[in-house]
């Protein structure tokens, strides 16, 4: 999909001269692209990360023999890895501009996270498979549903207001 995504965002953006630019991929606004989000991000993750210092659990992080057993763990490498990194590029990188040329900026920030989190329902048939009952797997995917296209909405929002103008 990651391979696919970029073909078709290139044959629906109505002019698709600059794609890499639309996409994301620029060198124009770089720092503005790179830094605000990443502060948006560290003031909202400051609560959690203030906890674990507090706690003492963030020294785990300075262990090599931590990083060593997540990367041989490939359900890990999925997880924290390939999994986010075909997300923002599908959803992002390659959804975003194909909706920005027929919706506003707001709109866009709405729409594209509902379908980021309606791609999310498919867990649902791999914990009725795995013996969940059906109420229960739609409950917990509708709660994934709700914070997934919370996140995207973020992330979107993120991706609108980084966007060179």
């Amino acid at each position: 999909m990651m391979l696919l995504a970029p073909i078709f965002t290139q044959y629906f953006l109505s002019d698709p001269s600059d794609i890499y630019e639309k996409m994301g991929l620029r060198e124009t606004a770089l720092f503005k692209a790179l830094l605000l989000p990443l502060l948006l991000t560290a003031t909202l993750f400051l609560g959690p990360l203030t906890m674990q210092f507090f706690s003492g659990g963030w020294w785990i992080y300075l262990e090599p023999m931590f990083w060593i057993s997540c990367w041989q763990d490939l359900v890990w490498v999925r997880n924290h890895i390939m999994a986010p990194l075909s997300e923002e590029w599908v959803f992002r990188a390659c959804m975003m501009p194909i909706l920005l040329q027929c919706l506003s900026p707001m709109t866009a920030v709405f729409v594209g996270p509902i379908l980021f989190g309606i791609a999310h329902f498919h867990h649902m048939l791999e914990q009725i498979k795995g013996g969940c009952e059906v109420k229960t797997a739609l409950i917990i995917s509708s709660f994934q549903f709700t914070y997934t296209t919370i996140f995207g909405a973020y992330s979107s929002y993120l991706f609108v207001i980084s966007s060179p103008r």
